[in-house]
């Protein structure tokens, strides 16, 4: 289950640049451009962690995650290249779906482990895993692709209905 989720968080940590680059390969700044997502996803990520501690409960905030983050990248896979400002509302959505599911499956990891070893090799074992995405990110974002991404999107979204389906079978 973390590695679809941490596919889509390793693709979207190189995109944004990237991204905004190809549209825009001459403006000084495209870094900056980046940064909104980024702050969106850790807003998220706090508010999701807090709550799923207080309600004890890991799965529904996934599959929720989830959803938000195909939405996001749906807007991504759709929008044509003339419109950034909606291209740019598809990564914050993007982000605040990705980086939050992230956070969760590793607590939902960290707590189903028992004991202090299991607990630390299975964390252990899902951040190498997880690690893959970067992996898998330079192959399927291709610069050829650029702007659009259609097959990187697409793989994406088809990651996280993969995260959705796990997430309903681990609950």
């Amino acid at each position: 289950m973390i590695y679809p989720d941490s596919r889509c968080g390793n693709w979207i940590k190189g995109l944004l640049a990237l991204n905004w680059a190809a549209r825009y390969p001459f403006q000084i700044g495209t870094n900056t451009l980046s940064t909104p997502p980024y702050i969106a996803g850790c807003l998220f990520t706090v508010l999701v962690g807090i709550y799923s501690d207080k309600l004890k409960k890991r799965g529904p905030f996934v599959l929720a995650c989830a959803t938000v983050a195909i939405v996001g990248y749906s807007i991504l896979y759709a929008t044509p290249r003339e419109r950034p400002g909606v291209s740019c509302a598809g990564k914050v959505i993007a982000a605040c779906g990705t980086f939050p599911s992230i956070a969760v499956v590793l607590a939902w990891t960290g707590g189903n482990a028992g004991g202090d070893v299991k607990r630390g090799v299975a964390l252990a074992l899902t951040i190498r895993v997880a690690n893959l995405g970067g992996v898998c990110s330079s192959f399927i974002y291709r610069s050829k692709d650029s702007p659009r991404f259609l097959i990187g999107h697409g793989t994406v979204i088809g990651g996280l209905l993969l995260a959705i389906v796990l997430s309903c079978v681990a609950m």
